[in-house]
């Protein structure tokens, strides 16, 4: 039986309009393993800040660190095995909330770029995380996983960012249609 949190869920717009912060619900959320998941070649591993810094990996890897704009990064440690670190700033929300950056295109692209180059560098295991390892580090992890050919398996053990799911999933999308039109013969009646 898997262990349960008990955690508390805010919309950060109250606290923007300067709402009491006694206005949380209180939930009953499952914890998700913190194991990798195996996605064809690639393996996925999504932790929260307080976990990535007690990680290391004895395969090739690489890291994609989120934080909110004013939060720092958590610490990643040195290893030989780590091709890379992508640190990137945005928040876990829906839509556009003043003083807050929202996930976009340019920040898909940068990631999808990123999980490119560690896949020549011969990345075996890609980490990601975010704060609480459950939201925004889950739905650019389950979008990724598209890239290997994954179903959204991804969506049913987290709570994905609906509005980064989306945004990632489409950038995904663009790039593997790029990718089969760069590698698929030319027919004669396109």
């Amino acid at each position: 039986m898997m262990p349960r949190l008990y955690a508390l869920r805010l919309d950060s717009s109250l606290r923007l309009r300067g709402f009491s912060l006694n206005s949380v619900q209180k939930t009953d959320m499952p914890i998700p393993s913190r194991e990798p998941f195996q996605i064809g070649s690639m393996k996925f591993q999504i932790l929260d800040r307080r976990l990535m810094g007690q990680t290391t990996a004895h395969i090739p890897y690489g890291v994609i660190s989120i934080t909110g704009r004013e939060q720092l990064h958590p610490c990643i440690p040195a290893s030989a095995c780590c091709l890379g670190v992508l640190r990137i700033k945005f928040d876990d929300i829906q839509e556009n909330i003043l003083g807050m950056t929202l996930f976009s295109e340019a920040h898909a692209h940068e990631i999808i770029d990123f999980y490119d180059e560690m896949r020549a560098k011969g990345a075996r295991l890609m980490i990601i995380n975010c704060e609480q390892g459950r939201c925004r580090s889950a739905a650019i992890g389950a979008a990724l996983a598209e890239m290997e050919r994954a179903t959204s398996w991804f969506d049913k053990r987290f709570e994905p960012n609906v509005h980064v799911r989306r945004v990632m999933g489409d950038a995904v999308q663009a790039a593997l249609i790029s990718q089969y039109r760069r590698f698929a013969p030319t027919l004669p009646y396109s």
